[in-house]
């Protein structure tokens, strides 16, 4: 796995550390989601956790609608990161992370997981 060490670690997760369940998205995609991504991607979640990411904290999912099972697709989830993201994108898996950095402030990027999958 590709090392990106000119991201804040530290400061990214003290972004983590002060949000709150209240500070999450509510809605019932959303909870699906931080329901099942620890578990449907362990190999991201623990390389997310070495940025000071918390996968189950995701700043935005973009779901599909329910499939005729009741399987959710997610096109994508995006998390939050501060500091430096030349390192990216970084293979993980079946996965990468890409990174792309945000209008909001400056040294802020976006990572972004596309995780086709279905959860029930």
């Amino acid at each position: 796995m590709k090392e990106v060490s000119t991201l804040s670690i530290k400061e990214t997760k003290q972004y983590y550390d002060s949000l709150t369940a209240e500070d999450l998205c509510n809605c019932a995609y959303c909870r699906n989601y931080i329901r099942e991504i620890r578990n449907a991607y362990p190999k991201v979640a623990e390389y997310l956790l070495a940025l000071g990411v918390d996968i189950e904290k995701p700043f935005e999912t973009i779901p599909l609608e329910p499939d005729e099972t009741g399987g959710i697709e997610y096109l994508s989830s995006q998390y939050i990161v501060i500091g430096n993201t030349d390192g990216f994108p970084v293979g993980i898996g079946h996965s990468e992370l890409v990174a792309a950095p945000t209008s909001m402030l400056p040294g802020i990027s976006m990572l972004r997981l596309p995780t086709l999958r279905k959860a029930g």
